[in-house]
């Protein structure tokens, strides 16, 4: 089992950083996820994503996990649904996740990826990071947990185009449906939200079948769709089967790349 970070002392920590040790920070946020889901959704996914892959790589590379970062940034439209507990500005996330990565660094730690399961998060996790590594000369990574998903997922979903819109959808709920079934309200789930706006500049599903969609784009779902239930996508067709085969997918693919990051990047800085 890999070991938790808040469980050594100080002294252990300090020998785990001087054997390179590979540190997996969790990132989710508290916030709504429909009527059928908790808002500790992305939360969950975040940390049972980074504990199991950095499991998968125990004993192949010396690895530390963290704690999950609960609360960050959401775009204000998501407060109109009761349960986001966050920052008003996104430079609150930003300096919160750099301060975290200083942290680490100043205890010896080179080697550092984080796992986000939040959608509002990726740039802003990427802008920390690329502070860190301008200011000390190390480079945290950032892995968003769908990304993984992209091979089995088109497979797998039983839901029509734009199903999986990547919020509260069958994705997400099917993750939830394996990892907690016991969190999830599928009778009060709802097919309302589905997306039915797509072209290939606003995919509108993770697994979009559009030809020619265009990378490299962003456009807010919040402000290209408007959702009555807080939910981006269709989660009736959610199975635990399907959260079995989606994380386990996951959880492959994040610890291949902790290999690979652990390999290649250097363990010098400043």
């Amino acid at each position: 089992m890999p070991i938790h970070f808040e469980h050594l002392s100080s002294p252990e920590l300090e020998q785990a950083a001087r054997r390179g040790a590979l540190i997996v920070l969790p990132v989710g946020q508290l916030e709504e996820h429909g009527p059928h889901l908790p808002v500790e959704t992305d939360c969950i996914i975040a940390r049972k994503v980074a504990y199991a892959a950095a499991d998968a790589v125990d004993g192949e590379i010396p690895v530390l996990t963290l704690p999950v970062v609960w609360t960050g940034y959401s775009v204000r439209q998501v407060a109109h649904f009761p349960g986001l507990v966050g920052f008003r500005e996104p430079e609150t996330m930003i300096q919160l996740i750099y301060d975290m990565l200083y942290s680490l660094v100043e205890s010896g730690f080179r080697k550092i990826i984080i796992i986000n399961a939040h959608g509002n998060n990726p740039a802003i996790l990427e802008l920390a990071c690329r502070r860190i590594g301008s200011d000390l000369n190390v480079f945290p990574a950032v892995a968003n947990v769908w990304s993984f998903s992209k091979r089995v997922g088109p497979q797998v979903r039983q839901s029509a185009m734009g199903g999986c819109g990547g919020h509260a959808d069958e994705f997400e709920t099917s993750l939830l449906l394996h990892l907690a079934p016991e969190l999830v309200h599928m009778e009060r789930a709802t097919a309302e939200d589905i997306i039915n706006y797509r072209n290939r500049f606003f995919p509108g599903d993770l697994y979009s079948d559009i030809p020619n969609v265009v990378g490299g784009i962003f456009w807010s779902t919040w402000g290209v769709v408007p959702t009555k239930t807080g939910v981006y996508g269709d989660p009736t067709p959610a199975t635990a089967e399907t959260g079995r085969i989606l994380f386990e997918a996951i959880v492959s693919g994040c610890a291949d790349f902790m290999r690979e990051y652990y390999t290649r990047t250097s363990s010098q800085g400043q």
